[in-house]
């Protein structure tokens, strides 16, 4: 098959492919790659991966206007990973597993891919879910606009690209919806806080499954507290009756005690009476 792509593609392949020089990101004009995939036993079964050998050339005509721009290839030196692990540099290509193993690992952490943009990027953008846009955002007329302007047009224009991942902060926050791996990245839409609303094409809270938990925790807290209340209402209902009945207790003794000492008297004065008429 034959693609065709931009420099700035080639140099994204070099990348991913795991050549960092300065070669690799000067692409000459018209330069081309071949990948060629050769059965190494030829009595095996082509399409079983051990049996298969990958390698790449790359090359490009001559870049002089005089010349007669006449194509020379090389071979392209890949980057392979063995069975246990090893990476290595293969000249002349190396297996097909061995290239598919390791370009495994070159893959993007975040299931977000090319709308992926790490928290310090969406700071300086000042993109963040809370921030609010209008169509105006989307040109800047002015001959010389200030870094705010542009960047109101970026967080635009990414929000009409990526509306499924701009309204998300990648951690620390209730924003949160991208992770550094696919697993951690909530598999439904529902625990996702912030939506897009492509109509004003900003970012719009809505009710989620942490936020009816966070409901029922509030309703457990106050059924709770009211529970509380209530024992506590009991309680004190309670020894006020018992300080209410201690209070009747002691006067009803206090009044025992005051007749019981009048009758005490009265006896000690008749008795009194009673000897002096003796006399």
């Amino acid at each position: 098959k034959d693609y065709s792509a931009h420099d700035m593609t080639l140099m994204e392949l070099a990348n991913a492919m795991g050549n960092y020089s300065n070669a690799a990101f000067d692409a000459p004009f018209a330069v081309t790659m071949y990948f060629e995939v050769w059965v190494t036993n030829a009595g095996g079964p082509s399409e079983d991966p051990t049996t298969r050998h990958i390698r790449a050339l790359y090359g490009y005509p001559e870049q002089d206007a005089n010349s007669n721009h006449s194509f020379s290839f090389a071979p392209y030196t890949m980057v392979c990973m063995s069975s246990t692990q090893v990476i290595y540099a293969a000249p002349n290509g190396c297996p097909l597993a061995d290239w598919e193993q390791y370009m495994a690992t070159r893959g993007p952490m975040s299931p977000a891919g090319m709308c992926y943009i790490s928290d310090e990027t969406r700071a300086l953008l000042d993109c963040g879910p809370e921030v609010v846009l209008s169509p105006s955002d989307a040109i800047v007329n002015a001959q010389y606009p200030t870094t705010a302007e542009l960047n109101r047009q970026m967080c635009y224009n990414y929000r009409q690209m990526c509306p499924q991942w701009s309204c998300a902060r990648n951690s620390g926050s209730d924003y949160e919806l991208i992770a550094s791996a696919a697993s951690n990245v909530p598999t439904n839409t529902e625990n996702i806080p912030y939506a897009l609303d492509q109509l004003s094409n900003n970012c719009v809270r809505r009710f989620t499954s942490a936020d009816a938990n966070s409901l029922s925790d509030e309703r457990n807290k106050v059924t709770f507290l009211s529970s509380g209340i209530y024992i506590m209402a009991s309680l004190l209902g309670a020894s006020l009756i018992c300080v209410v009945v201690l209070f009747v207790r002691l006067v009803s003794i206090q009044k025992r005690f005051r007749l019981d000492s009048e009758r005490l008297l009265m006896g000690e004065e008749g008795e009194g009476k009673v000897n002096a008429n003796r006399e």
